[in-house]
């Protein structure tokens, strides 16, 4: 997330002709931190009140962290500043992608990868050794279900799963609120159908849209050139949000194409933020772009007290979070007294948004070893032991996911942290 989930000071002090060729700027550090943090108190609570065994938080506790209802809307705003990212050595190169497509998918898959196949076997390590008696796994049992999920994450195919399941017409029309109304049996039952009984890494299903979007980056690229962004951005919106007039059933969530459209709106905000054209100055002066951030941030915000429509309904939402992420990111990049950049280009926050792809890789399953060893004898007083894990807990977590971060990303970074100017524009490694 990434980069998405993939993932990396301020205004560069030189010319751009005389700083590196990649632009580094310390607000999408720092946005993707919030978006990375986000995620893991999202994910908190539905490890605290396990959703697969029916428990759930208090109805006050739901309604007073409403804006923690969904986690989805911090995904998209990781995939529009990947589309942000990428975009930006494109503006900077006059609309054209330097060294061709073969050469992008080469560092791409240089970025991406190598953290992500190790988190694959760390997470299916965790599970079989560390949390198999919580979660009943057993290798004799669990075995066939593993080697199903390694082939699906292994190819990143796994957010189309579904599609491939022979009990598909079991759950193509299963709404969300079924899941919360049928007995526990005939839940589980479903959800194992639906690929969920083995599952060491949910979030993990993200890396693959945004991996399956890079496929299609030198192509939308061409097409800001030939037929011009306008363009370009409604074809991509209207075509991916086309699949969801048939398919928007929960079985169908995790697919997500929509997010394409999106990216082609982070592609959107960097020709505004940094072209030089004039219709871009024109757009990038308007006055407007701080106050519909917040504004539309509220709304997405307000619209997740009902849950259901940040989960099964999240590309409906994402409507609003998609724009209101493009204007986060516009107005975070306005020269000038601009608090909402001081905010995100916090030191902390840069700091921890340097390596929120670890973070968003690892967190999933060491939320669980966290409860299990750490916050158990809290066990029975749920409401204390979510605090403690949104505390003490997280901290815990970002230390572990640093030392992934060393380990497993670090050294396949496009430029080596040593070589990176202090202050420089940011262009593809952040994205």
């Amino acid at each position: 997330m990434s980069d998405t989930l993939v993932l990396p000071p301020t205004e560069p002090t030189t010319s751009p002709e005389k700083t590196s060729p990649r632009l580094h700027l310390d607000y999408l550090d720092g946005a993707r931190a919030c978006a990375a943090i986000y995620v893991i108190m999202y994910h908190s609570i539905q490890h605290t009140w396990s959703f697969t065994t029916g428990a759930s938080a208090p109805a006050w506790f739901l309604m007073a962290h409403f804006f923690l209802q969904s986690g989805r809307f911090a995904v998209s705003l990781f995939i529009i500043i990947s589309g942000f990212c990428l975009m930006l050595p494109v503006v900077r190169n006059k609309g054209v992608l330097k060294g061709g497509a073969i050469n992008f998918f080469k560092r791409r898959a240089k970025r991406i990868l190598p953290p992500y196949y190790a988190v694959l076997l760390l997470s299916a390590l965790i599970l079989f050794t560390l949390l198999a008696k919580q979660e009943r796994v057993t290798w004799e049992h669990s075995l066939p279900a593993a080697k199903q999920w390694f082939t699906f994450h292994g190819l990143l195919i796994q957010n189309w799963q579904s599609f491939f399941n022979p009990r598909y017409s079991e759950i193509a029309t299963l709404n969300l609120t079924d899941m919360f109304t049928m007995p526990p049996d005939k839940k589980a039952n479903l959800m194992g159908a639906m690929g969920i009984g083995f599952n060491p890494n949910g979030p993990l299903w993200s890396i693959a849209v945004e991996w399956q979007i890079y496929f299609f980056f030198p192509l939308l690229v061409l097409m800001w050139r030939r037929i011009g962004a306008a363009w370009t951005v409604t074809t991509a919106m209207l075509l991916t949000y086309s699949f969801y007039i048939k398919f928007h059933y929960m079985a169908h969530g995790w697919m997500a194409p929509h997010y394409l459209g999106l990216f082609t709106l982070g592609m959107l905000g960097a020709n505004i933020a940094y072209g030089e054209e004039e219709k871009w100055v024109h757009w990038r002066e308007k006055r407007f772009w701080h106050p519909l951030a917040y504004t539309l941030w509220a709304i997405v915000l307000l619209i997740n007290i009902n849950p259901l429509m940040g989960l099964q309904y999240s590309y409906m939402v994402d409507l609003i979070a998609g724009p209101a992420s493009l204007c986060l990111l516009v107005a975070s990049s306005k020269t000038g007294t601009n608090r909402l950049k001081a905010l995100l280009s916090r030191p902390k926050l840069v700091f921890l948004g340097t390596f929120s792809y670890s973070i968003y890789l690892v967190h999933d399953p060491l939320l669980r070893v966290v409860l299990t060893y750490v916050l158990f004898p809290f066990e029975k007083m749920k409401i204390l032991q979510w605090y403690l894990l949104i505390g003490p807990g997280i901290a815990m977590i970002v230390g572990v996911a640093y030392l992934f971060h060393r380990a497993f990303e670090r050294p396949f970074m496009n430029t080596p942290p040593q070589l990176r100017p202090k202050r420089v524009e940011q262009g593809e490694n952040s994205a």
